[in-house]
């Protein structure tokens, strides 16, 4: 393995460990905030950051992902801010007619989703939808700019805001989600400001001139992205839009609640996103087989050290998952562990962040076609289940279209990158054996579970993380790449320590 591969690993891991602290954080403020809100207030959140999820990416007529691709691609400074400025002027412009509308429209929205409280707290929803697409360029111009550490940190001051703006509400007893919403969004200004105020000193020393031809490029890049966005939007949101629908809000916060994306994933699959897309673009030529051979190997040595993570997660968390879903969302939700166990699964169709090669190669209009295929087979598949197979079992729908998505984008793969089978591109064999390993050892770890005697919370917490590293172990053992990235990882970490005290 390569210093290059150590290298992109090495800035992998800074933004997951920024994205993880923040992802904790977010995980202890969802602890706090299922509990102190009641289930119709909590609705109301959770219906709100659903619009807040579909609207942006209609927002996008400049994506933010596209700043990955042309940073890595511009040769000047100048060059880079009209790329930056022209991304933050379209989203700020767009984002504000867009919320504007959503909020002239919220009885309608109100009414679609059977929840007269929406309409009342739409205006904050508006301001925070506003506020969040303005600054979500953020994250990919620090890491096409290649400052992880400073990303990380600010991710995590972040995330801190969010939770002490719930803390300060719990001090007004008798309006305590209003006071939450009020400092929500005095969190996401702070936010805001900082973001801005960076990145303005990053280029203040230098004019903004506008080229016509970058901002054609930049449109003519981001357009399939955005519908692809939207595409992807509509899709993961689906099935919770139809439960808003055909249900009241007590019945909406069990079913958002079951189809509950573990952190732990949009970690990884951030991390390698932000990273791996500029890097890609900078070195492909579509021209050279051997280019894109080295390309599909790398991602693929990546595809299975995260696969190695995120399999053991599932498996640790199916054990204890009657146990995880009191610790995540009381008692009062237990009637989402169906749905919750069955939406674990998604992790691992999520793990494998195929659209980044193939935005890479500037191939966007593919990720369209598959996603629309989803979006139909997402469709069919919650009524089909709703009325079959029944409201328990309703996340099946948006895991099968995202399994069926996924095998469209690996032929589609396939082709761009020239390569002869699929399995050059999806170690089949590997994952295999790391399914066989889970497998066994969740059954063996569910039996001894039934012997130990104690607090069923304080057996989870106990034998949980011992389950997965038990697991996490095991496949490490058995798979020879990510030995040899921890042998790297430990031989690089050496040379340091020697350098220091002068032996090289």
């Amino acid at each position: 393995m390569s210093n290059k591969s150590i290298d992109t690993w090495k800035r992998i891991l800074i933004t997951s460990l920024g994205t993880g602290a923040s992802q904790i954080i977010n995980f202890i403020f969802g602890l706090i905030l299922v509990r102190v809100l009641g289930t119709e207030e909590y609705a109301v959140y959770k219906q709100g950051n659903l619009i807040l999820n579909i609207s942006m990416s209609f927002f996008f007529i400049i994506s933010p992902i596209s700043l990955s691709y042309f940073l890595a691609k511009s040769n000047t400074k100048e060059e880079k801010k009209q790329y930056l400025y022209q991304t933050i002027f379209s989203l700020l412009i767009v984002s504000f007619l867009g919320s504007l509308i959503i909020y002239l429209c919220r009885g309608i929205i109100s009414n679609s989703y059977s929840n007269p409280l929406l309409n009342e707290y739409m205006i904050y929803f508006a301001l925070i939808i506003f506020l969040e697409t303005g600054s979500s360029f953020y994250t990919y111009y620090m890491v096409a700019e290649n400052k992880n550490k400073k990303l990380a940190y600010r991710t995590f001051q972040f995330s801190i805001l969010r939770v002490i703006a719930l803390l300060l509400s719990l001090i007004f007893k008798d309006a305590k989600f209003q006071a939450f919403m009020v400092f929500y969004i005095i969190s996401i200004i702070i936010k805001f400001i900082v973001i801005m105020y960076e990145t303005h000193n990053d280029f203040k020393n230098l004019k903004f001139k506008f080229s016509a031809k970058l901002f054609k490029q930049q449109i003519i890049f981001s357009i399939p992205i955005m519908l692809m966005g939207i595409i992807t939007a509509i899709n993961n949101n689906i099935d919770k839009n139809l439960v808003s629908t055909l249900y009241n809000p007590e019945t909406y916060a069990i079913y958002v609640n079951g189809a509950f994306e573990i952190p732990l994933i949009s970690i990884i699959s951030t991390s390698i996103i932000t990273v791996m897309l500029p890097d890609i673009a900078q070195k492909l030529n579509k021209q050279d087989k051997k280019n894109l051979d080295s390309i599909i190997l790398n991602f693929r040595n990546i595809i299975i050290v995260c696969l190695i993570i995120i399999i053991p997660f599932i498996f640790s968390i199916l054990v204890f998952s009657k146990e995880i879903v009191i610790i995540l969302f009381s008692q009062k939700y237990i009637e989402c562990l169906n749905l919750f166990q069955i939406y674990l699964f998604m992790l691992f169709f999520k793990a494998m962040n195929l659209s980044v090669l193939i935005t890479a190669a500037d191939k966007q209009v593919k990720l369209i076609k598959s996603g629309i295929v989803m979006i139909i087979s997402n469709i069919i598949l919650v009524y089909l289940i709703r009325n079959t197979l029944g409201f328990d079992y309703m996340t099946l729908a948006p895991l099968i279209a995202t399994a069926i998505m996924n095998i469209l984008m690996l032929l589609d793969i396939k082709k761009i990158y020239k390569q002869d089978k699929i399995t050059n591109l999806l170690p089949i064999l590997t994952i295999l054996k790391l399914l066989t390993i889970c497998i066994v050892e969740a059954i063996i770890i569910w039996n001894i579970k039934s012997f130990v005697h104690c607090d069923e919370i304080l057996k989870t917490v106990i034998l949980g993380p011992i389950t997965y590293i038990v697991m996490l172990l095991t496949c490490i053992l058995s798979d020879e790449n990510s030995r040899k990235i921890i042998k790297m990882f430990k031989n690089k970490i050496i040379k340091k320590e020697e350098a220091k005290d002068g032996t090289i």
